[in-house]
């Protein structure tokens, strides 16, 4: 009985882990690093309702892997 508890929380807990928290992580990441790219975009260009929500790509991918690397995970 023990044994089968054992192996059904080391389940749990693996799916936990390896799937369930590098997904969220990777999900909080995308938000964060899109509103800071576009903030610096905006700091940079200045407010204009026109481009509201522009950001630079290369910008976006520089702080996605900087917040992957802050929750522990390595792309």
């Amino acid at each position: 009985m023990f044994l089968r508890i054992s192996i059904v929380v080391a389940a749990v807990w693996a799916f936990y882990w390896y799937e369930y928290r590098p997904s969220e992580i990777r999900s909080t990441c995308e938000g964060i690093s899109t509103e800071q790219a576009v903030e610096q975009f905006e700091n940079f260009r200045g407010k204009d309702k026109k481009i509201e929500g522009l950001y630079s790509r290369s910008t976006k991918e520089a702080f996605y892997l900087n917040c992957l690397n802050h929750y522990g995970l390595k792309e």
